[in-house]
């Protein structure tokens, strides 16, 4: 307790800190208010610490939260035997920052690519390109639905689960911009929202424990799924 309450500065300690709260969050149930303060605690060391890996490509914010997302859900994989906690922190940072590099990549090729048209004039192969049959009737079946549930409300039960104090961020608000047709990243999320560090960092875990599940009830229940 007296190590929670008092910060560290030492290097060293900080990584000993972070790993014994490690060890202390996987005492407690993944949901318990106990847990969820040992992941607070280790945020702050690892700010604290400033070793977290910066980048500049405009999609950072997003892979840091999938970082944590990630690690915070899967803390029984860190192995202090085998590298430091931020150094592990850091290995799944730059997996995430591959994998929005390549899907920029891969919608900066898809648009790049250009085909004449039957007036001679170039555009982007996709101008020519028609919705897939089963993407659309998916949208139809599927995503309709959910959007006319959630805009709709009609228990009004989405509104009132809140995101701490926060009455404009609920579980219909956030739902309604993480699916199509928003489908908003986190960074730009949090920051419509004009939510701090932290508050940007517990918005995604809240997310995953709050709204996916009712998602999933719902599409259950109206056999979508």
């Amino acid at each position: 307790m007296e190590a929670f309450n008092q910060p560290p500065n030492d290097r060293d300690q900080i990584q000993q800190a972070l790993k014994d709260q490690i060890q202390q969050a996987l005492l407690f149930s993944p949901d318990s208010p106990d847990r969820q303060r040992c992941l607070i605690r280790i945020h702050a060391l690892v700010m604290q610490s400033g070793k977290l890996w910066r980048d500049s490509r405009p999609y950072y914010n997003d892979a840091v939260q999938d970082m944590w997302q990630e690690c915070f859900s899967n803390l029984e994989e860190y192995d202090p035997a085998v590298q430091l906690v931020t150094t592990w922190l850091n290995d799944h940072l730059r997996r995430a920052l591959r994998r929005y590099k390549d899907r920029q990549q891969r919608d900066l090729n898809r648009h790049r690519t250009r085909v004449k048209g039957d007036d001679g004039q170039e555009a982007p192969i996709v101008n020519f390109l028609t919705s897939r049959p089963d993407a659309a009737e998916a949208q139809e079946k599927i995503l309709n639905p959910v959007l006319k549930w959630v805009e709709a409300d009609a228990d009004g039960k989405l509104q009132k689960r809140i995101f701490g104090k926060r009455p404009d961020i609920n579980v219909q608000s956030v739902i309604l911009k993480r699916i199509p047709p928003q489908s908003k990243g986190w960074n730009t999320i949090c920051t419509e929202f004009g939510l701090s560090e932290e508050e940007s960092t517990a918005l995604p875990k809240w997310y995953h424990r709050y709204c996916k599940p009712v998602l999933r009830e719902f599409g259950t229940q109206a056999g979508l799924l």
